[in-house]
């Protein structure tokens, strides 16, 4: 599967389709027909290289888990925590 950039509205698709929407249902939030919405969904799914919704949901879990991965390194390195104890005395200015 393909991790590729998605605009808003691609990733209000995907988002509604992790929590259980149907075609009806997303096309009724976003304010489209239903036969629009499978059109937007079919392209969707060819876009981040997937064949229907289950893999499109999964596609879409397993990204917000990378970008949730990737804030939790940017925030430690941020904040300068380490995993050595030493480290952490330098920082706190203990030794």
């Amino acid at each position: 599967m393909k991790d590729t950039a998605i605009d808003a509205k691609n990733q209000r698709m995907l988002e509604l389709l992790a929590q259980g929407g149907t075609s009806r249902i997303i096309a009724r939030q976003m304010g489209y027909q239903e036969g629009t919405m499978r059109v937007y969904l079919h392209n969707l799914y060819r876009r981040i290289g997937v064949s229907n919704k289950t893999e499109a949901v999964v596609w879409y879990l397993n990204r917000e888990r990378r970008h949730e991965d990737v804030k939790a390194v940017q925030t430690v390195q941020r904040t300068g925590s380490g995993d050595l104890f030493g480290d952490m005395a330098m920082e706190e200015d203990l030794l």
